[in-house]
């Protein structure tokens, strides 16, 4: 457990270990047959998925040290939409390409049985090319500030959603 202000955070502490062959040529394939089942890039999707009012917890996020990237595995919780969606974001790469991106962006090292792209300051892979459930999933106890956030005055203000004070 780890502290992020005064709410207790599940933490993640394990060691960084250079990320193999295998793993890469794991992702490789997994993505490859991903985009098998892609027909084209979803240019809507990828407009339309954002949600500007969620509340910003990127730095609690940053404290815990990514426990929920724990189960991300060599595929990183990429699939067919997820994919699609990047490739809507990037529909001038064929599928090599945006395979290709994938890979150049696994780091040399990665967290010990974690996602491939879980490196040493955070997830190594851009946004735009994440699977949504990276951006969308919150901890319990993230969850539970989330719902009393929603119920305080001050989340709608134009300053958004108070967040903890942390230490630093």
């Amino acid at each position: 457990m780890v502290l992020w202000g005064d709410i207790e955070l599940p933490g993640f502490d394990r060691p960084l270990v250079p990320v193999e062959p295998a793993r890469r040529e794991a992702l490789a394939a997994h993505l490859r047959d991903a985009l098998a089942d892609v027909s084209a890039p979803d240019i809507d999707g990828a407009a339309s998925n954002t949600n500007p009012t969620a509340p910003d917890f990127r730095d609690a996020c940053a404290a815990c040290r990514g426990h929920c990237c724990r189960k991300g595995g060599n595929d990183a919780y990429l699939d067919f939409k997820s994919t699609a969606l990047a490739w809507g974001r990037f529909p001038h790469l064929s599928k090599e390409e945006l395979v290709a991106a994938y890979l150049a962006a696994v780091p040399e090292r990665a967290f010990r049985d974690s996602c491939i792209y879980h490196a040493e300051h955070g997830c190594n892979l851009p946004e735009t090319m994440r699977a949504p459930v990276s951006g969308a999933y919150l901890c319990s106890p993230l969850l539970k500030l989330k719902a009393l956030l929603s119920r305080t005055p001050s989340a709608g203000s134009a300053e958004g959603p108070a967040r903890p004070a942390t230490d630093g």
